[in-house]
This record gives structure tokens, C-alpha cells and sequence, in this order.
């Protein structure tokens, strides 16, 4: 998942990539097997396959929905157990927004169960069991909140198929047939992680029903380009107007894809797509996710395309997560909790993302420096720091610090780590190599197991044994030490006194229940004029790991009018480390 530059739910971003500081929200850790082959391959041959026909409607009370029809071949048994949609990236009881639930062919019988998310199917044994549902949004307002929640408008629609596909009980890991139809209005367009859709034609292909849920499925007013990268095409859908072309958007996604394509040496792509959808919220927030064979981006309307943070920073962390964890084992994710290994599958991602728009000129040397001191100054005034790996896998998805520590400790991690190599072999290896291991091993690897992997590959390249760094860093969460030679010549390390960011007053309060509250006697809140009990809030800003950005609070006060307040959210000066350029360039 990955970066905002003001305040927006970190949840979601991680969800997504996990979201994605780093609003990422992919959903790495709850990765999917990332490709789909476009024909039926001799296993998928024997594999019970989908069908699907997929049709948007207004229904009688004039709200958008989609009317999907279901139909595979029942076991010879006769029973089947279906799979409704149920939590993803952050979301919970998805099932929601699936209604009418009904058996169309004959001799079917459907039933509940003890669990919500499962439904019981009676037919006759090997017979074509025909199902049809309804999908609805389930939510007004607050889009960055449920972004992984099927969005649906009478202009189009957004979805992650954990969101709204209802699948019966199977191996999600086996190949099988799948075809859609797209029944939809003939001035639609209509894009997938499978492929693009005309109205009314059926698509074909194989995927596993991992890779059908860990995908994008968007259609209505979406605007499509393709772009060749390496002789492999890339799709762009786009939505809404921004303040960039969509020329613009589509040069800088050919150039990420191509850099990263090239690091791995990579272009086993018969496809991708990548989707940029507004919020339709004021802002410059943005989160997004890797999935099976496309990046899922989310965006408010005044994002800048070029800016760090920013869009290319989110494109680049959910590209790579294409490869890691995606294409780094088997199974593409790590063993459960998935949680456990975020500052390997996030933290790893980061210090690439950044790494190869330095080395692809999307930033300068100057940039890249400055972005990193950004990172670094969040880590160290960070409130959670200290907390150990336990509590990043029980709050990852809970607690935006603690959901955010893992892109950062990781990242440091990989910064030592790349520097142990390269001082040991004279600049000869690096991490780079680590990673092309783990990538030629993936055949023989089931689930990437990153603690094992790379005391492995430490030992291998620079006879260093990480066991106590693991320890010690990722476990216990001590704070992970900076040296001055990790960036190369040209650069050193010192020190730099700053304010942390500190609100002086309950944040979550402000947000989600419109009403100041928790001010501190004596702080920055309390200094401006704020005090408990004022609202409600008509209006809230602030950046979220930066004290330098005022705190902006608008309430309505007594007479009928507004009142603005704002202040620098500075806490207690600290001392922290930042690497220096010795010369600019």
C-alpha cells in the first residue's frame, strides 16, 4: 500500500497496499497469484469452471446496482457451499451489499447457514447450478473510508472482487475457466485485471479464484488508453478531471513500468491495467493497491502528478508489489498472519519505489535525498516506534501509526542491509541480487518466508548474520541505527533539531465526531484558542506527520457564523539523524 501527502484514512491506504502513509492500500498482504492466462491450460481443463453475465440497472427506488448471473457445475455430491463476500483490506461484512440471492435453475435449493458470508446449495449431483444476485453500494458518503466497498453510480461503477463476487466453496489456488460478459450501455467503457470488454461480448480466460478476487473491475465513463512498454501493452482507465492530462498520467505509468520491468528483467505481462478513480473529495490525498495483473489508484481531485509525495511515488510502491511478494513464491504472499511480514513486503517496496525513480530520472538525486530525511523524520518522531512486530500484526489495520511504522522500519532495514552487502564485496553485490534470488527460487518456494530468506541471502553475500538485527529491529522494535556511508560518496549523515507534530488535542474526536475534545492544558490547541467541548467542526486540515502545516479547524460558533482557527501543531523539540549532499546536482 502507500503515501498521503495531507490526512486521509490509512486504513484504507494500507489496505490497499498493503494501501497503501501510504494510503494502501496493495492488498500485498492479502496477495493473490498475480497472473491470468488469457487461454485454458491443460489443468484448468479439468477444473469446474465460471460463468458470469454481469448487468448494471437502476432498481425501483432509482439507486444504481449490477445484477450478476452465476452459473458452474455442481458437484457430484449435490451440495455445494457458496462464499459471499465478507472483510478485505480493512472492510468488514462486505455481504452487505449483495441481496436477492436466488436460484434460476431447476431442482436448486438455497439455504443459510450459521455464517453470514455462507449459503448452502442443494441440486442434483453434476448439474449446472444457475444463480443471480444483486450488488449495491452500502454507503453515502466518505469515499477514501470505503474504498474497497462496491462503488456504484449512474455513470459507472468501481469494484474489488472481494467486494462483490459470490463464488461457491472451491480450491482458491486451482486454475479454472472463466468467462464474463459485460452487459452494459453501449457508450460504456468497461476495463478488468483480465482484459478490456466491449458491451456484450463474452471474454474468456483462466484464473484462480484468489486471482478473480484480488482484481479491478471498473466500467461506465472510464476514459481507456493503451500504452506499449517493452512490447507489452498497458491500459490506463481514468475517470474525472484532474489537474494533469491523461496524456501525462499514461507517460509517467510507462515509465515506471518500464523501469521496474527492467529491474526485475521481466516482461511476462500478456496484459495489465492500471485505474485512476476520484474521491470526489477536496484534498491532495491518494491511496491505491497491487492486484492480480493491475494497480488500483484512488485519488482526490487536486493530487499533483509530479509532486513526492505523490502519484508516481503510489504507482511505483503498488507496481512492485507485482513482484514482491507476488512473483517472490508459489502462492505469491507469505505465510499467515500476513501482518507479521510488513516490514519486508512494505518496507522492501519503499526503499525500491524510491530507489528506481531515482535511478529511472522520475527524481532527482537532490529529491530522493530530501524525500528520504521525510521518511526518516517520521520514523524517528514516530509515538510507536518502540512497538514490537506482535503489535504491528494486532493494529496494522487499526492504528494508522502503528499501520504506517513498517513502511518505514523496513525500508530502513533495507537501507542497512543494502550497505552490509556492498561494504563486504567492494561494492560488487548489493540487495538487488538478494532479491533476483529469491525471485529465481519462487518455483521451489511455497511462501516466502522474508526472516529466513534473508538471513540466508546475508550470509551468502556479506557473511553477516542478521539474526540479531531481526531481533533486536523487527521483533523487539528497537530503533533501527543509520550509517553514513548507506547512500554512496557525496553523502554523509549529522543530525537536525526538530519539532515533532502534535496536535495538542484529540484528532479521531475531531474527525469522526465533529466536536473538540482532549485539548491539552498549555499546548499548541490550547495556545490557539481551542477547548473542549467546541463544535461542531464544519471543516478540518492538517498533514498529518508534518508540524510545519498549520492545523486548520473552522467552527460554527454562537451567533450563526463561523470561526477559523489555526495554529502549528509543534510538540517538544528533538534531536534527529539526516543524511546531507555534500554537493548538489
Amino acid at each position: 500500500m502507500t503515501t498521503v501527502a495531507t490526512h486521509a484514512s490509512q486504513i484504507a491506504r494500507r489496505a490497499a497496499g498493503w494501501v497503501s502513509p501510504l494510503l494502501l492500500l496493495v492488498l500485498l498482504l492479502l496477495g493473490a497469484p498475480d497472473r491470468a492466462e488469457p487461454t485454458t491450460t491443460a489443468a484448468a481443463a479439468t477444473a469446474r469452471g465460471l460463468r458470469m453475465i454481469l448487468r448494471p440497472f437502476t432498481d425501483t427506488q432509482g439507486r444504481s446496482a449490477l445484477e450478476v448471473e452465476l452459473s458452474f457445475k455442481g458437484s457430484d455430491t449435490g451440495h455445494e457451499t457458496l462464499v459471499l463476500p465478507s472483510s478485505w483490506g480493512g472492510q468488514e461484512k462486505l455481504y452487505r451489499g449483495v441481496s436477492d440471492l436466488q436460484a434460476l435453475s431447476p431442482n436448486t435449493t438455497l439455504s443459510g447457514t450459521s455464517l453470514p458470508d455462507r449459503k448452502s446449495i442443494e441440486c442434483n449431483p453434476g448439474a449446472v447450478v444457475r444463480l443471480r444476485y444483486t450488488v449495491q453500494q452500502d454507503w453515502e458518503k466518505d469515499f477514501s473510508k470505503n474504498i474497497f466497498r462496491p462503488s456504484l453510480s449512474e455513470n459507472g461503477f468501481t469494484l474489488i472482487g472481494a467486494g462483490f463476487l459470490v463464488t461457491p466453496e472451491w480450491d482458491p489456488e486451482m486454475r479454472r475457466p472463466v468467462t464474463f460478459r459485460w452487459e452494459i450501455p453501449r457508450n460504456w467503457t468497461q476495463a478488468d485485471s483480465f482484459g478490456t470488454g466491449r458491451p456484450s461480448k463474452t471474454r474468456a480466460f483462466t484464473a484462480t479464484l484468489s486471482q478473480l478476487q484480488t482484481a479491478v473491475y471498473v466500467g461506465g465513463d472510464y476514459r481507456i488508453r493503451v500504452v506499449s512498454v517493452r512490447e507489452r501493452p498497458v491500459t490506463l482507465a481514468l475517470r474525472g478531471k484532474w489537474r494533469f492530462t491523461d496524456a501525462q498520467f499514461s507517460d509517467l505509468a510507462r515509465r515506471i513500468v518500464s523501469a521496474e520491468r527492467r529491474f526485475w528483467k521481466d516482461d511476462s505481462f500478456p496484459a495489465f491495467l492500471i485505474t485512476l478513480t476520484p474521491t470526489q473529495e477536496p484534498g491532495k490525498n491518494y491511496l491505491g493497491t497491487g492486484l492480480t495483473n493491475s494497480i488500483a489508484a484512488y485519488a482526490d481531485k487536486d493530487v499533483e502528478l509530479m509532486a513526492i509525495p505523490g502519484l508516481k511515488q503510489l504507482l511505483a510502491h503498488e507496481l512492485f508489489h507485482t513482484w514482491n511478494p507476488l512473483r517472490l513464491s508459489q502462492e505469491g504472499q507469505f505465510p499467515e498472519p500476513q501482518e507479521r511480514h510488513s516490514w519486508f513486503g512494505e518496507g522492501f517496496t519503499e526503499y525500491y519505489a524510491h530507489r528506481l525513480l531515482l535511478q529511472s530520472g522520475l527524481v532527482t538525486r537532490n529529491e530522493y535525498v530530501a524525500a528520504l530525511n521525510d521518511r526518516i523524520r517520521d520514523y524517528c518522531l514516530s509515538p510507536v516506534r518502540g512497538a514490537s512486530n506482535r503489535r504491528v500484526e494486532a493494529e496494522f489495520f487499526t492504528s494508522d501509526a502503528v499501520g504506517r511504522l513498517p513502511y518505514l522500519r523496513g525500508e530502513l532495514l533495507a537501507l542497512r542491509w543494502n550497505a552490509v552487502i556492498r561494504n563486504s564485496t567492494g561494492g560488487r553485490r548489493s540487495l538487488d541480487d538478494v532479491l533476483y534470488d529469491l525471485r529465481r527460487n519462487a518455483a521451489r518456494t511455497p511462501r516466502l518466508r522474508p526472516e529466513s530468506a534473508m538471513k540466508t541471502a546475508l550470509l551468502k553475500y556479506a557473511k553477516y548474520d542478521i539474526s540479531r538485527d531481526i531481533e533486536r529491529y523487527v521483533r523487539q522494535g528497537e530503533t533501527v541505527p543509520l550509517s553514513a556511508d548507506a547512500l554512496g560518496t557525496g553523502i554523509t549523515l549529522t543530525t537536525k533539531t526538530v519539532a515533532p507534530f502534535d496536535p495538542g488535542l484529540d484528532l479521531q474526536a475531531l474527525q469522526e465526531e465533529q466536536r473538540v475534545e482532549g485539548v491539552l492544558t498549555g499546548g499548541s490547541a490550547y495556545q490557539a484558542g481551542l477547548r473542549d467541548g467546541q463544535g461542531p467542526v464544519r471543516s478540518l486540515s492538517f498533514s498529518s506527520s508534518d508540524s510545519s502545516v498549520p492545523v486548520v479547524v473552522v467552527i460554527a460558533n454562537g451567533n450563526g457564523g463561523l470561526s477559523t482557527v489555526r495554529y502549528l501543531p509543534k510538540g517538544s523539540p528533538r534531536t534527529i539523524p539526516q543524511y546531507v549532499l555534500r554537493f548538489s546536482r
